[in-house]
This record gives C-alpha cells, structure tokens and sequence, in this order.
C-alpha cells in the first residue's frame, strides 16, 4: 500500500490516477497535501511506502520522513525531488529515504523505481516468515528441549553455572535460586501395566500423571518434572527463599 504525499493537487492526484500501481503490485490508499496531515494518516493506516515531496508547508517532508524513521521504521520512504533540491535529498538520506524521483515525474522511473520497493518488502516478508517458522519450530520442540536440558543438570553434566542459568532464562524454566530439592520415583502404575498398555497409552498416562504433580506442587513452590526413562519421573522443588524447611516439608 502507498501514501502520496504532495503540497500540489495536480501532482497528487496525477500519481494516484493516471498511475497503474496494480501493475507494480501497489495500490495508493491515500493522498495528504503536507506533512501533518500524513503523519495523522500513518498512524491510522500504516501504508507500506510513504511516497512524498520534500518542500511543503505546515510540516515538511524532511520532518514527516523522520517522525515515519523513528517510530515506524518499516516503513519504506520514497522521496520526491526538484532539480533544484539536493541539500533536502542529501538530507533525507539520514531519515531512512531508499529512493528518490525527480519531478516531474516519469512513469517509466516511477515504475523502476517502485519494483526495487516491491523486491525489498517481498525480501522482508520472505525473511519474517521464516523467523516465524523457526520460533513455532522451536515452541513446539520447547517442552522436550526443557525435559532434555534438566535431565542432563540432574546427572551434573552441566558444569558452567552462568551457561546453566543463561539456558534456564532461555527455555524459559523458572527455578528459584536460593533452594533446592530433588524427588526420583517410580510410577508403579506404569510398570504394573507394562504389558496392558500400548506404548502411546503408556506415554500419555506418564504425561498426565507429570502434570498433575507439576499443577498441584506448583502451589508451593516452583517445580519442574523431567521423565528420565519409563517409569521414572524426577520432581525439581525451588525457592527463591533460602529456608529449604519448607522444601522438606513438601517431601
């Protein structure tokens, strides 16, 4: 989506009508004579470009490109230049501007131009896409990674203590720093039906069970349930408190 803005009416409506934008995979969805009213505009509307003069009165291009830099940075600015403007299109360049066009304007650089555009916001969404796959990737594999990474300070194969709170922070455990208590038991449930359960029931009985513990302990305290192998499950009891009384307690 484009906003153009122009203190001239000509050249406004010049660009948004005698423009074919679908064909450079655009559409214009508004149209602000200076600076001020477009910026009220963008905060509504939030176009992907901001196609716009530099010299206007109220407010100048040259202040809307840096209000739109600082606050929306994703934002894509497109200026529109004189001959005669230069220093203004020197200037412009600090506020984020990745194209300027002379006026008057050409259709055949208007349309280079705004395919240069069209390839950066396809590049952008391309690459938030796959950031997103990647993050829901990871929030899937969340809970094993968590599982995986307390069994292993369990049977002290972590060594660095900072590594170990920088990991917690980032799969996002809460363990208290101060106490800890440490429970392994068997599930007699699980062994007892070893050979009446399939192998999904059993590991979906396992899992029940580990939350059930997880939400009435968390009451408590903070805790953290890990299954080293079937039927073991180990209970992680924390504190922030430096009494462990009551961590002994909940034993």
């Amino acid at each position: 989506t484009v906003l153009i803005v122009d203190d001239e009416r000509r050249v406004r409506q010049g660009l948004a009508e005698n423009v074919d934008w679908e064909s450079f995979g655009f559409k214009v969805i508004g149209s602000e004579s200076n600076g001020q009213r477009a910026y009220e505009f963008i905060e509504k509307q939030k176009p992907d470009v901001l196609l716009t003069d530099i010299r206007m009165p109220v407010m100048s291009g040259l202040e809307l490109m840096k209000l739109v830099h600082k606050n929306y940075p994703s934002i894509k600015i497109v200026a529109l230049s004189g001959y005669d403007e230069f220093e203004y299109v020197k200037e412009s360049m600090k506020y984020g501007v990745i194209e300027y066009i002379l006026k008057p304007t050409k259709i055949s650089e208007l349309k280079s131009v705004f395919e240069k555009v069209k390839t950066l916001l396809d590049d952008e969404i391309k690459k938030r896409e796959q950031e997103e796959r990647l993050r829901q990737q990871l929030r899937e594999a969340q809970p094993l990674l968590k599982e995986k990474y307390l069994y292993e300070i369990l049977k002290g194969k972590i060594e660095n203590a900072d590594k170990v709170w920088e990991k917690l922070r980032f799969l996002d455990i809460d363990i208290g720093k101060n106490s800890f208590c440490v429970l392994l038991t068997d599930v007699a449930v699980l062994e007892q039906q070893k050979n009446d359960l399939s192998e999904e029931d059993r590991h979906f009985l396992k899992l029940s069970i580990m939350n059930i513990i997880e939400e009435i302990v968390s009451q408590y305290c903070k805790v953290s349930v890990v299954s080293p192998s079937t039927p073991s499950i180990a209970i992680l009891l924390s504190s922030d408190s430096k009494d462990v009384f009551e961590l002994e307690q909940l034993k």
